[in-house]
């Protein structure tokens, strides 16, 4: 009887010993959790002034961005060529748009296959804009200058090499988008003759 009380005491004393042991490592688990915790937020509280300056950075990028849209649209060239002359991103894009872009579809009707106008793309195509820039849906600067529909404008992108061939992810390419009787511009991408237009 008594080996079987001895044998009892034992069973419950590894039993609370691993019960203890199990409660010890759960704390210990918890405080490393803990202590991990803290040090993350501690490391988050260390990264706040980085964090929000790249938020800064991030707005000012877009602010600028957008003003610079707005030259273009405007065909303000004094404007535009200040700011790509401050270092601004000539290739930077807004929607999913670039520069280039917004030259070829979104300038004021009264500007609209101008001297201004295709000076301010003959500004960004110096200034190093990539001509061919495509948009999501494979759009480039000229798909839009031939729905457009300004002819002078199609002639100088042409000429400076844009890509006639370039097809959109719907199989468009430049040629059609431009209304049919719009016989010059459309011979002059079949040909690729330059249009009888004044240079720049």
């Amino acid at each position: 009887m008594e080996d079987v009380i001895v044998e009892q005491q034992n069973t419950f004393l590894r039993s609370f010993s691993q019960h203890d042991s199990i409660q010890h490592q759960t704390r210990l688990s918890a405080a490393h959790k803990i202590k991990r915790s803290l040090s993350h937020r501690r490391k988050l509280v260390n990264k706040l002034p980085l964090i929000k300056k790249e938020i800064e950075i991030e707005t000012n990028v877009k602010q600028n961005t957008e003003r610079l849209i707005q030259s273009i649209i405007d065909c303000n060239l004094k404007n535009l060529k200040n700011a790509l002359e401050n270092g601004a991103n000539v290739n930077a894009k807004y929607n999913n748009w670039s520069l280039l872009h917004y030259a070829c579809s979104m300038i004021e009707q009264e500007h609209c296959g101008t001297d201004q106008h295709l000076e301010i793309i003959r500004t960004l195509l110096e200034c190093g804009a990539q001509i061919n820039s495509e948009d999501d849906d494979r759009w480039t600067p000229l798909h839009l200058a031939c729905q457009l529909g300004v002819t002078r404008v199609i002639s100088y992108l042409v000429k400076k090499g844009a890509n006639k061939d370039a097809c959109t992810i719907e199989n468009l390419r430049p040629i059609d988008l431009i209304e049919p009787d719009n016989y010059i511009a459309v011979s002059f991408l079949i040909s690729g003759v330059e249009c009888n237009e004044r240079s720049l």
